[in-house]
């Protein structure tokens, strides 16, 4: 189900209470349009924490960067607000050229995750993901695990892999000393993160 409101008095009421509950957590706004998105289900939530989880064991425990569950990423400091995403991953590595503001990051994160949801296309994110420069992406579907990778090449982001069920190829990124790949387990499908800095860490999402 959609709704579109287009008178401002009830829009700024339920942008209002959207924040006050605290459900505006995952909104964005997409060149001026407001977007309500939902909280993530279980399983997406679960999904983030392990993944923040891996990355951390990758990146902040040897001083790489930060990795964060969910930011407000930005293209410009001024009047931010009027168009800013918010990916479900955020790895910012040092020298980076994303900047701190506190509120977000101004320019693009160097490697994101978008997990999708039933329905739900990640992919017209692209566009704007290019325009910040986001270095990689990777997007991993909430139910099938399915994932495919994307990369930053002359301005576009490029898909250089896709893992499934169907063909289990590892995704290798460029950006984090990791890899990716679908995986399964006798209860329920997997996304696999291993490690390729040479420790043998892995991990089973």
């Amino acid at each position: 189900m959609s709704v579109l409101v287009v008178d401002p008095l009830t829009c700024d009421a339920l942008i209002e209470q959207r924040r006050l509950t605290g459900g505006d957590r995952y909104d964005e706004v997409w060149d001026g349009l407001y977007v309500a998105n939902p909280l993530g289900s279980v399983e997406h939530q679960r999904m983030v924490m392990e993944l923040c989880l891996a990355f951390g064991r990758v990146v902040d425990d040897a001083g790489l960067g930060t990795v964060l569950p969910g930011a407000n990423v930005a293209s410009f400091e001024e009047n931010w607000k009027n168009d800013f995403r918010c990916p479900d991953v955020v790895v910012v590595l040092t020298g980076g050229r994303a900047r701190d503001i506190g509120a977000a990051w101004i320019g693009g994160p160097d490697f994101l995750v978008e997990i999708r949801s039933p329905g739900e296309k990640a992919t017209d994110k692209l566009p704007f993901y290019e325009r910040v420069g986001v270095r990689e992406l990777l997007v991993v579907d909430r139910d099938t695990k399915d994932a495919e990778l994307f990369r930053l090449q002359d301005g576009k982001l490029i898909s250089v892999g896709t893992s499934s069920n169907a063909g289990r190829a590892v995704l290798l990124s460029e950006v984090l000393p990791l890899s990716f790949a679908r995986g399964s387990d006798a209860d329920r499908p997997q996304l696999i993160v291993h490690r390729t800095d040479g420790r043998e860490s892995s991990w089973r999402v």
